[in-house]
């Protein structure tokens, strides 16, 4: 890759060329055979840099994430790739617990028993290699903690999106949504899927959302939820993506301890989603709360404080902020509140836009003029609504309202009940291609092309 520029790892975001990368051998040995001494680099041991980045995670279920049934890779030898060339270590004992990732000299480029047989594809990039006993392996892992990298990572440009709730705002239900429709929305934006992106299908196995089903917990405090890839590319321009989702509570950007964790996933976002149920602002919207509803949690206007905090501790100023897609769920729930001829209950119709696909700005700004406003009233004291958009006009730079329903339909009463009716999401892919557009990945469209205008006497 002629001029490749360095990728940063999805989970601790330290910046590496993308051939740096290392792999986790495919064949090992549980016990060492003493006739053959070249064995014992098979022999499997524990990742110490990987046991470290989990360990800042305690509860969370790193094998239920993992997509290996049969073998995780844990605790496979460590190999490294570079520049297609090969070298062995001098002495290797049966002692030796040299961590080889650890070497500075990056000519090193493969360390163990393997072959120099490389696999590149057109753009020279590695995406496996084979060992002496025929045997592949594609599960390349950052040098820094070790963590798996997705599939293809570092060959295309990446975009880091976090997805922030507070617990009940329904993050995890539109998440599980999002990407179960993920094709069709991407087709609104001009877009196209290219690869299967299993850790994506699986957040929706895991996270069901259809009738006869509860809905699924939203993600607890504390735990860590893998980055979910998916790479795409633009059906006009040819220009391929990673797009990289973390799904985030809200909660973990207000508690100091929390904030030391999960601040890098927020910090190296590229683009934030913030999501808001409508009865955390119910002095402004007036739809109360049910009984499932948390009365400790954290308001929003704190949060999006908490999260501007952590970009001046880590830039020192506000200049790196991203766009923020402040999105209001369970719109549904306004329709006794909101003009039932609202934007906000109509999904977009690409039809009036000539045929076009793209960022649709036409109803973008219909429904992002209409919350403005409305988040801009208050009744007597100022409420959360109000703090909510002040704290928006204060530290986000770029932002703009959203409002979405992930189901559309009547939802269970409780956590303990199942779903009665099958979802009918509503303006669910807005957030989502706005955000796109503003990262240079989708194309403006309106309903009635602007025109240029002629230049007359005075201009």
């Amino acid at each position: 890759m002629a001029g490749v520029k360095l990728c940063k790892c999805p989970y601790c975001f330290e910046r590496f060329k993308p051939n740096w990368a290392l792999f986790k051998a495919s064949t090992v040995f549980e016990k060492m055979d003493e006739k053959k001494g070249t064995e014992q680099l098979y022999n499997k041991r524990t990742d110490r840099k990987l046991q470290e980045f989990r360990n800042k995670f305690p509860g969370t279920d790193w094998h239920g994430n993992d997509l290996d049934d049969e073998d995780n890779y844990d605790d496979h030898l460590l190999l490294c790739v570079h520049n297609q060339q090969v070298d062995f270590p001098s002495k290797r004992t049966e002692d030796d617990d040299i961590d080889y990732s650890e070497f500075e000299d990056k000519d090193v480029i493969m360390r163990g028993v393997w072959e120099k047989e490389l696999a590149d594809d057109s753009d020279e990039f590695v995406p496996y290699l084979m060992d002496r006993y025929s045997h592949k392996t594609t599960v390349r892992v950052c040098p820094h903690c070790h963590n798996r990298l997705p599939l293809e990572f570092g060959k295309y440009e990446t975009k880091y999106i976090a997805v922030v709730g507070i617990t009940s705002s329904g993050k995890t239900v539109y998440l599980s949504q999002l990407f179960k429709n993920i094709d069709r929305y991407l087709a609104h934006a001009d877009l196209v899927r290219l690869s299967m992106n299993s850790e994506m299908d699986q957040f929706v196995k895991n996270h069901p959302v259809k009738a006869g089903e509860k809905l699924p917990q939203g993600t607890g405090a504390a735990h860590f939820t893998m980055p979910i890839p998916i790479v795409v590319q633009n059906s006009t321009t040819k220009q391929k993506y990673m797009l990289i989702f973390y799904d985030i509570a809200g909660e973990n950007c207000i508690n100091p301890e929390q904030m030391r964790k999960f601040g890098s996933f927020i910090c190296n976002a590229d683009g934030i989603i913030m999501i808001t149920d409508p009865r955390q602002l119910d002095e402004l919207f007036l739809v109360g709360k049910n009984n499932d509803d948390d009365d400790d949690a954290p308001a929003p206007g704190r949060v999006l404080n908490a999260m501007y905090d952590a970009f001046l501790s880590e830039y020192g100023d506000g200049t790196k902020v991203p766009p923020v897609a402040a999105a209001i769920s369970k719109s549904d729930l306004l329709r006794d509140v909101i003009p039932e001829n609202s934007y906000i209950f109509r999904n977009t119709d690409f039809n009036k836009y000539n045929g076009q696909n793209g960022f649709p700005y036409d109803d973008f700004n219909n429904v992002n003029t209409e919350l403005g406003q409305k988040l801009g009233t208050t009744r007597g004291d100022v409420g959360q609504g109000g703090i909510y958009k002040k704290a928006l006009e204060a530290n986000f730079k770029d932002y703009a309202f959203f409002a979405f329903s992930a189901l559309n339909c009547e939802p269970p009463k409780s956590s303990d009940e199942e779903l009665q009716e099958t979802p009918d999401p509503l303006r669910l892919e807005d957030p989502l291609i706005w955000l796109m557009y503003k990262l240079g990945m989708v194309n403006e469209i309106r309903k009635t092309p602007v025109k240029p205008r002629k230049k007359g006497l005075f201009w």
